[in-house]
């Protein structure tokens, strides 16, 4: 979740009576990763971390391939399969109370997926999962 989403989330939540806090929140997360499964809706985040990474591009041969690869995996998060499935699993891992052991194996894959199709490393840095 970008910053000033969750500084929202914070802000809603503090206003809340704590009896509802953890209902809020829940719902705040939810309709977050709803509203990115939905093709143009989730477009403004992906584009604005595209931004962010540009500059990277021209730095140095690591720093240049973090950049490339969180470009693609940005750009991949705008199709509807693949923003159905990334944040699908993590609004499901949320409700099953399982994000940590989750996000370890969403990384996991990536990075898995990233070594096979880019076995020469050209636009990733060994490794690295790029979410």
């Amino acid at each position: 979740m970008p910053a000033a989403v969750l500084e929202a989330e914070h802000a809603l939540v503090e206003r809340t009576p704590e009896v509802i806090r953890p209902y809020v929140r829940e719902g705040y997360e939810a309709s977050y990763r709803v509203s990115q499964m939905v093709p143009y809706a989730n477009a403004p985040i992906p584009i604005t971390e595209i931004i962010k990474l540009l500059p990277g591009l021209l730095a140095g041969n690591t720093e240049a391939k973090d950049s490339a690869q969180g470009i693609v995996n940005q750009l991949l998060l705008t199709t509807p399969p693949v923003s159905f499935l990334y944040y699908g699993y993590d609004e499901v891992a949320d409700l099953l109370n399982v994000e940590e052991q989750a996000q370890d194996q969403k990384e996991l894959l990536y990075a898995t997926v990233w070594d096979t199709l880019d076995p020469l490393f050209l636009l990733h840095n060994e490794g690295n999962p790029g979410i």
